[in-house]
């Protein structure tokens, strides 16, 4: 059973290093190169061509990428989604973010770092290495994304003091964090899902 990992919005699959090397099954993914599309779902689209991402797998992912995951289980039948600091639906991201919205077309990176606040060297590396114009775009998309729509288990991985997704209701494992968990606290979040998918799955898995 693979564990297809997406990474921010911003990021790529080098955000999960270090302790992420535990997470059983993973398969850590980067944006597709020169992605053309305007949606969530052409960039899930995307995704599932360019990896080949099958039924019966895990899809999973921080910020954006639990957002394409969600999509991608509209696409695949996927065994579930795990999302890291993450929404299953744009009413779940902070209002507050329509403050900053004029940044995203001429500043989209400064966009990103001042909706997410401080952000740790490795992200700040990140940021700056990627494209402004995927940035620009995904931030537009977000919010008039359907949101997921079932079909699969859901397994919500959420910071306390997210301030761009504030802590929905419905969460399966809480951390002392904020949006980016997936990187400040990535011992947590992989045994959280190591130990979630060997209490539920594993053993029928046999």
């Amino acid at each position: 059973m693979k564990k297809y990992v997406l990474p921010g919005m911003g990021a790529s699959s080098g955000m999960y290093r270090g302790e992420w090397g535990e997470l059983e099954g993973g398969v850590f993914l980067d944006w597709p190169r020169a992605f053309s599309g305007t949606t969530v779902r052409e960039l899930a689209e995307a995704v599932v061509e360019e990896n080949g991402i099958e039924a019966e797998n895990v899809v999973m992912g921080s910020s954006l990428g639990g957002i394409v995951g969600c999509e991608i289980a509209e696409i695949v039948k996927l065994n579930a989604v795990v999302l890291v600091g993450s929404a299953r639906s744009k009413e779940e991201i902070s209002k507050l973010l329509s403050l900053f919205e004029p940044l995203i077309d001429y500043a989209p990176i400064e966009f990103v770092r001042r909706v997410v606040g401080k952000v740790p060297a490795e992200m700040g590396s990140m940021l700056l290495e990627s494209e402004a114009d995927f940035i620009r775009k995904m931030c537009r998309a977000i919010f008039s994304w359907e949101g997921f729509q079932g079909g699969c288990e859901l397994f919500r991985i959420h910071g306390r003091r997210d301030r761009v997704i504030p802590l929905p209701e419905e969460v399966d494992v809480v951390i002392d964090g904020g949006h980016l968990i997936a990187l400040t606290h990535a011992g947590e979040c992989c045994e959280a899902v190591n130990g979630w998918w060997r209490n539920t799955h594993a053993p029928s898995s046999k």
